[in-house]
């Protein structure tokens, strides 16, 4: 796992002389050391390998925002490092062929090209598979030892994967070409076999891409489509046979998964929409993954109370009875942990409460100075103006109606547990969340996560994420029902 490499030791200097505010965001406390002492934050990105070895693999100001996610190249560049016939990679972005901006590895060494595409597919998330990988002989350096990614050769989008299967049908045709004009990919390059998210495409991405096929289809293309039939060859079968409408605004919207797996419910956080959790998918399977959202509340809720109440009403729709697993982020947590409780007055089992990142409102600050998540990424070609407003308009009453909302609600108490993912503080030090929210539920099982609030849903937090969630929900499908008391037993579990 790559993470930031910090120094300590009696060897290490006070802080930055005269330079005090950047001495306290560099010389951090030491949670593991006696009193006073401090923790250098090196800017180094570094693993520790199985045996034992520290490999460091670049700088943390290296880091890439691709499509509104923060990219580490490191991290692709130690899973080809990692092949077989490899002695160094680079990975960096550049002008893919529409101009769009994707990212492209080097490979150094023997390797074959089309085995490495194979090695990453299956190591990496796919917003961190690079368009293209080139092997080369030697990577150019500089003086210093350095990669010169001036030099680095222009990496060749032309030429299909090995492997590629050409689409079969008009309609097939269609969706490959609508896939590759978004993810600016030359025509005839998208292989029938893998789907947009496959190749890099973001759900904001895909109600473009559904926008698209609707027009030069004349055809329903719900967004949960490019979800649920991923591939070309399965979205243009699903095309051609029809099937149910899905509104992408909707209060409840099916996200990813098959219907029949166990559902998992995400509340929104401040932004209304939900559209943030698809990339759980791939790290939940045998989940059917449901969103939550206040797009298409009318009229707006006053309460948290309220909010949780008609989100009970929709998910009843698609599971009328217990255990339920919730989910949520931000302010979506305390939405969700009302949902748990009233639940629980109404006799259902609850089986999982997630909370990502939720402070409790007793220690919010300024909700709208909160780094959560964007409202939406609106200049996205082929997304129709007046959907665009429409969004505008939605997450801006949402957003306001939730920081009334939630700066207004008391939690109750849950007799029942939680699992906490904690981001990254912003500054030295953040509140406890696990302390805050044991005054809530009577158990708090918290994880950390190297990524900021910000970043809990971008692919690199969600492969930390992901794993801890499959198992927790796989230990749940059996558990013990939560309740609702006046008081709590603070119960503290090592995480």
């Amino acid at each position: 796992m790559i993470g930031e490499l910090y120094v300590t030791g009696a060897g290490l200097a006070r802080g930055y002389h005269g330079r005090s505010g950047l001495t306290a965001t560099r010389f951090v406390a030491d949670p593991h050391g006696e009193p006073g002492a401090r923790l250098y934050r090196t800017g180094d990105l570094a693993r520790v390998t199985a045996d034992g070895e520290l490999d460091v693999l670049g700088r943390i100001d290296e880091q890439i925002q691709l499509h509104g996610i923060r990219v580490e190249p490191a991290e692709i560049d130690a899973v080809l490092t990692a092949a077989d016939g490899v002695e160094a990679a680079v990975t960096v972005a550049v002008p893919g062929p529409a101009g769009e901006t994707v990212l492209a590895s080097y490979a150094q060494g023997s390797a074959d090209a089309a085995a490495l595409r194979t090695r990453v597919a299956a190591h990496l998330p796919r917003a961190l598979r690079p368009a293209a990988i080139t092997v080369v002989d030697a990577l150019p350096l500089l003086p210093s030892g350095k990669v010169d990614r001036a030099a680095l050769p222009r990496p060749d989008f032309a030429s299909p994967a090995d492997g590629f299967v050409p689409p079969d049908g008009a309609t097939a045709e269609t969706v490959a070409a609508v896939f590759a004009r978004h993810l600016g990919r030359p025509p005839g390059s998208v292989s029938a076999d893998l789907g947009f998210f496959d190749l890099g495409g973001t759900s904001l991405g895909a109600v473009a891409v559904a926008a698209d096929l609707r027009a030069e289809l004349d055809r329903d293309v719900p967004l949960d489509w490019l979800l649920t039939a991923p591939t070309v060859a399965d979205l243009a079968d699903r095309i051609d046979h029809g099937g149910d409408d899905t509104d992408p605004l909707a209060t409840l919207v099916p996200l990813a998964g098959r219907p029949d797996g166990t559902p998992l419910f995400c509340v929104h956080p401040i932004s209304g929409m939900s559209w943030c959790y698809t990339g759980l998918a791939p790290h939940l399977p045998g989940v059917a993954l449901y969103g939550l959202q206040a797009t298409r509340l009318e009229p707006l809720p006053r309460t948290v109370a309220e909010f949780a109440a008609r989100y009970l009403d929709r998910i009843r729709t698609v599971q009328p009875e217990g255990p339920y697993h919730l989910l949520g982020w931000s302010l979506g947590g305390t939405i969700a942990h009302e949902m748990a409780v009233q639940l629980h007055q109404a006799g259902q089992q609850v089986a999982s409460l997630i909370l990502l990142d939720t402070l409790t409102p007793d220690t919010l600050p300024d909700v709208a100075a909160l780094p959560d998540e964007p409202v939406v990424e609106l200049e996205v070609p082929g997304l129709p103006p007046t959907f665009v407003a429409e969004i505008r308009e939605r997450a801006l009453a949402a957003g306001a109606a939730l920081e009334e909302a939630v700066t207004a609600h008391t939690p109750r108490v849950l007799d029942g547990d939680a699992l906490l993912f904690r981001a990254r503080p912003g500054g030295q030090t953040g509140p406890d969340l696990a302390a805050s929210w044991r005054r809530h539920v009577r158990r708090v099982t918290e994880h950390d996560v190297p990524y900021p609030h910000s970043d809990l849903t971008t692919p690199g937090a969600l492969a930390l994420i992901g794993p801890t969630l499959a198992r927790h929900l796989t230990e749940r499908q059996i558990s013990a029902p939560v309740g609702c008391t006046d008081s709590v037993t603070a119960t503290r579990e090592t995480p």
